[in-house]
């Protein structure tokens, strides 16, 4: 089965003050930590990575990379919103998995997405998500048979409703790491950096 990887970058970062995706970390935007990591696995896999993005600079700064840019015009109303865009854009199709990643986890390391994955593939269960002692996170993973159920998300519904009403059609992946979870939401949430 391929994987469609999806990088969530059109956050406005109300609670940071300023665009955290765009904030410089060690040198390196902080969307850029979370990009590096999907394309070196998409491009080994040979499968199809796109940003879904409402920031003109990390548009520009995309333009001509590995990953395919989807403008979301509507990210004020949700993260459903994006999850809406990456898959019109990427079409429907029952043969792939959509994996959605936000660009605000810099602490996920590569090789345990990559275990992921792999695990997903090989459980057959139609659905998966990373977690750390039992609590589900993002990364999360849905086979083609749940677009439908993506595409009737509205808000800030993400797809963790989904995943919840089929726990048993759920692959979790645990993570031994609980900072791999940690969303960056404030600028003190970067001290550990």
């Amino acid at each position: 089965m391929k994987i469609h990887w999806i990088l969530l970058a059109a956050g406005l970062s109300r609670r940071f003050g300023e665009n955290k995706l765009l904030y410089p970390v060690n040198g390196k935007k902080l969307y850029c930590y979370s990009l590096e990591r999907m394309a070196a696995l998409a491009e080994k896999r040979q499968e199809r990575l796109v940003v879904v993005t409402s920031h003109e600079a990390i548009r520009q700064e995309l333009a001509g990379e590995k990953a395919e840019v989807i403008w979301n015009p509507k990210a004020e109303t949700g993260i459903a919103s994006s999850i809406h865009c990456a898959i019109r854009h990427l079409g429907v199709s029952e043969d792939c998995a959509y994996l959605f990643s936000v660009a605000d986890q810099p602490f996920l390391k590569q090789e345990d997405l990559g275990a992921f994955i792999e695990g997903f593939l090989r459980s057959g269960k139609a659905m998966g998500c990373m977690a750390h002692q039992g609590v589900w996170g993002n990364p999360a993973v849905f086979s083609g048979e749940y677009v439908q159920q993506l595409l009737s998300l509205e808000g800030d519904q993400g797809g963790k409703r989904i995943l919840l009403a089929s726990p048993e059609q759920v692959f979790v992946f645990d993570c031994a790491e609980e900072k791999a979870f940690y969303d960056i939401d404030e600028k003190k949430d970067l001290r550990e950096f």
